[in-house]
C-alpha cells in the first residue's frame, strides 16, 4: 500500500514527519479539527505504521513526534508523490469532480453514504452536488438514476460516456495541456500510467514518421486512456458506434501499440474498441509517406497563392524558399485530411485576427480569388493557419543578419506558429541568435537536443539541463523585452520611422469624411492636376471594392504602385470622426501609400512596421487621438 486511504491522515503524517515536534494546537488549527479527532486519527495512523516499526508519540507539553522516523522515508516519498498528483477536497470544483469520477468508475449503484465519504460532506451538501452533476450529464444524453435503498448510478451509451469524459472533464484549453498530465487527468485515469502511455505512443507513432502536432498527440493519449480505463473498470463496450470512414494506413502501428497495452493491463481490446479509437484519431495519423509536398496539386496551389498575393498586396514572396517549402508541407499534410474533419477548429484564431490581421486579410482575399482553392472549402480557421506562414514571412523579411547564440525553439501550437516565433526572434535578435531547429514537444521528448545554448519554449519544461526561456505567445513584445535589452534595436526603429513619415505629410481633421472624400483629400496633397487626382482616386477605390484595406478597428492602408508616380510618398490622415470603410467597419487612421515601382522596398518597410502596430491595439487607439505630428511621432516611437 503506497499511501493511506484518508487524505487528512496523509497530511497529518507528512506534517509530523517534516518537523521534529508538532504542537497539538498547530494540528488543530491546520486541519480545523478537535483534539479528540486528532487522537482518533493518530490511533488509526499508529495501527497502520506498526508494520513499518515506527510510531507517533506525544511528548508532554511539546507535541507529537515520530519514533524511528528513518523507517518511514520510503513511505513519506510515496505519499509525497501521491499528493503531487492527488486532487484535494478543498475546493467545490474538486469535490464535484471527485464525485463524478467515483460514479463513473462504478458499474452498480452507489449509496449516499459512499458518495459522502468520497469528499467528506453531509448528505444535504451531496444532494446539491448531485443536482449539478445531473444537469451536466443531461447535455451528453447521460442520466443520473436514483433508487431508494440502492443509491445513484449514471446510465447511458458507452459512446456518450466517452464523449462526456473527453469533452467535459478534460480541460483541453489549459496552457500546459500538451506537456503535463494534470491532477484531474491522473485522478480520472488512475488505472493507467499516463507517462508510460505517452512514451509508448512515441515508440509506435514516432514524430519523425507521424508529423501530427502536440495538441493532437495529447488528444490521442487521452482518448486511448479513456478506452483503457473504461475496459479496466469492466464497463460494457459492445455497442460502440462504428465509424465506417476509418483509414487503414495507421492500423498496423495502432494494432502493435494496442497489443502492447493488452499485455501491460491484462485486458482484451476488441475490434469494436479499435475501430472506435481509430475513428477518433486517424485524421491526424498521416505518415511521411502519405503526402508529397512537391506534387500537384500542392505545388500548383502554392505558386498560384503567392502570385495572387503579389497581385493583391504588391508583396513578392516568390524568392522566399522557406515560405514556399512551409506552405507546401502545410497544404500537403492539412488538405488531404480536411475532408474528414471539415469543422476543425483553430485554437489560435482569435489571436491571429487580432495580432496578424493584415496577414490574415491578404490570405483570405487570395484564397477567395483563386478557383483552385474552391474544392477544398477552406474556412476562416483553415485560412488562419495559412496566415501564420505569411505573417512569419513578413517578419522574416525584416532581417537576415548572422546570429551567434545557438537556440532551439520548442512550440506545442504547431509548425506554423514555430515559424512565426522563429521570424520574431530573428527580427529582434539577428546579431546574437542562431536558431538551430524548431521542435514539437514530442520531438523534444523523443530526442532531447544537445550542443545548444538555450531553449526558447512556449510551454513549461521540467528537468531540462539546458536553460529554458518561456516565450509567451499572448505577450510577444514582453517576451522579446525580457529576452534581451539591446538598445541598438531602438535606434534602428527610430531611423526607420524617420524614413517613413514626414511632418508635411501628416494631416488631422475634425470634419466628417466619407471614404471617397478622405482618399481624394490625401491624393490632392500630392500636387497633382485634377485629371491625375481623379485617375489615382478611381484606381484606389476600384481596388478597395474587391479588397478593402481596413486591417484593424482603427487603421486602413489604401495604396497603389504606378509608373505615373515619380516620387513615392506615405500620407497620414487622422480624423476625429470615424470613417465608414466597408459595410461593417469604420476607421480613424488612414495611411495612404503612393508608390513608384522603383521604390517597392518603401512599401515593404511600411508593411513590416504596420504589422508590428497591429499587435498593439492600445497604441492604435492612442494614435487615433493624435492631433499633431509631434504627438503622432512620439507615440509611434515609444517602445511597446
Amino acid at each position: 500500500m503506497k499511501y493511506l486511504l484518508q487524505e487528512r491522515m496523509n497530511k497529518i503524517l507528512m506534517m509530523i514527519y517534516e518537523n521534529d515536534v508538532v504542537p497539538l494546537a498547530d494540528i488543530m488549527s491546520q486541519f480545523n479539527i478537535s483534539d479528540r479527532t486528532i487522537r482518533n486519527d493518530i490511533k488509526e495512523l499508529n495501527a497502520y505504521l506498526e508494520k513499518y516499526g515506527a510510531k507517533i508519540v506525544l511528548l508532554r507539553k511539546k507535541g507529537y513526534t515520530i519514533e524511528s522516523k528513518k523507517r518511514l522515508d520510503a513511505l513519506y516519498h510515496d505519499i509525497s508523490q501521491h499528493e503531487q498528483h492527488h486532487l484535494s477536497v478543498d475546493s467545490l470544483e474538486n469535490r464535484i469532480f471527485l464525485v463524478i469520477n467515483y460514479l463513473l468508475s462504478q458499474t452498480d449503484y452507489c449509496s449516499m453514504a459512499e458518495l459522502c465519504r468520497v469528499v467528506y460532506v453531509s448528505p444535504s451538501t451531496m444532494t446539491s452536488y448531485l443536482r449539478t452533476i445531473k444537469e451536466n450529464l443531461e447535455r451528453y444524453h447521460l442520466t443520473l438514476l436514483s433508487k431508494n435503498n440502492l443509491g445513484y448510478k449514471i446510465t447511458g451509451s458507452e459512446q456518450d460516456f466517452r464523449r462526456y469524459i473527453f469533452d467535459y472533464l478534460i480541460d483541453k484549453n489549459a496552457p500546459n495541456y500538451m506537456t503535463i498530465f494534470s491532477p484531474y487527468e491522473m485522478t480520472l485515469f488512475n488505472h493507467v500510467d499516463l507517462e508510460n502511455l505517452y512514451n509508448i505512443s512515441l515508440t509506435y507513432f514516432p514524430p519523425a514518421t507521424y508529423p501530427f502536432n502536440d495538441y493532437s498527440r495529447k488528444n490521442f493519449i487521452i482518448q486511448t486512456a479513456i478506452m483503457l480505463n473504461r475496459l479496466i473498470q469492466q464497463h460494457p463496450s459492445d455497442k460502440l458506434i462504428n465509424d465506417k470512414s476509418t483509414a487503414t494506413f495507421a492500423n498496423q502501428s495502432l494494432n502493435k501499440m494496442l497489443a502492447k497495452l493488452e499485455n501491460i493491463y491484462h485486458i482484451n481490446i476488441s475490434t469494436n474498441n479499435k475501430k472506435w479509437l481509430l475513428s477518433k484519431i486517424w485524421p491526424n495519423l498521416m505518415t511521411d509517406r502519405d503526402y508529397h509536398p512537391g506534387s500537384a496539386p500542392f505545388a500548383a496551389l502554392v505558386t498560384a497563392f503567392i502570385e495572387q498575393i503579389k497581385h493583391d498586396a504588391q508583396l513578392d514572396f516568390s524568392n522566399d524558399q522557406t515560405l514556399i517549402n512551409d506552405l507546401n508541407n502545410h497544404l500537403a499534410t492539412y488538405l488531404p485530411v480536411k475532408a474528414n474533419n471539415p469543422e476543425k477548429i483553430n485554437p489560435l484564431m482569435k489571436g491571429i485576427k487580432n495580432k496578424y490581421a493584415y496577414a490574415y486579410k491578404i490570405c483570405r482575399h487570395a484564397v477567395k480569388q483563386l478557383p483552385i482553392f474552391k474544392p477544398f472549402k477552406l474556412s476562416e480557421h483553415d485560412i488562419g493557419y495559412i496566415a501564420l506562414h505569411i505573417a512569419a514571412a513578413l517578419e522574416r523579411r525584416k532581417n537576415s543578419q548572422p546570429r551567434l547564440t545557438k537556440v532551439v525553439i520548442l512550440c506545442s501550437q504547431g509548425f506554423s506558429t514555430s515559424r512565426l516565433i522563429e521570424a520574431k526572434i530573428k527580427q529582434h535578435f539577428y546579431e546574437s541568435i542562431n536558431i538551430i531547429n524548431l521542435l514539437s514537444y514530442a520531438e523534444y521528448k523523443a530526442k532531447p537536443p544537445d550542443n545548444i545554448d538555450l531553449i526558447i519554449s512556449t510551454m513549461p519544461i521540467k528537468r531540462s539541463n539546458i536553460p529554458v526561456f518561456y516565450f509567451d505567445l499572448l505577450h510577444v513584445n514582453k517576451s522579446i523585452t525580457l529576452l534581451t535589452e539591446q538598445l541598438e534595436e531602438q535606434n534602428k526603429h527610430q531611423q526607420l520611422l524617420s524614413h517613413l513619415f514626414h511632418p508635411s505629410l501628416f494631416f488631422h481633421t475634425r470634419r466628417s469624411y466619407t471614404k471617397l472624400e478622405a482618399i481624394h483629400f490625401l491624393i490632392e496633397q500630392y500636387n497633382l492636376n485634377s485629371e491625375e487626382v481623379s485617375y489615382f482616386t478611381k484606381n484606389i477605390l476600384e481596388r478597395e471594392d474587391t479588397n478593402p484595406t481596413n486591417i484593424s478597428p482603427f487603421v486602413a492602408i489604401p495604396h497603389i504602385i504606378d509608373e505615373k508616380i515619380k516620387e513615392s510618398q506615405l500620407l497620414t490622415l487622422i480624423t476625429d470622426h470615424a470613417i465608414k470603410w466597408d459595410s461593417q467597419n469604420s476607421v480613424k487612421i488612414i495611411f495612404l501609400m503612393l508608390i513608384s515601382p522603383k521604390d517597392n522596398n518603401l512599401l515593404q518597410q511600411f508593411m513590416d512596421w504596420v504589422s508590428d502596430l497591429l499587435d498593439n491595439l492600445p497604441k492604435q487607439e492612442q494614435l487615433s487621438y493624435a492631433t499633431s505630428y509631434q504627438d503622432f511621432f512620439k507615440i509611434i516611437s515609444e517602445d511597446d
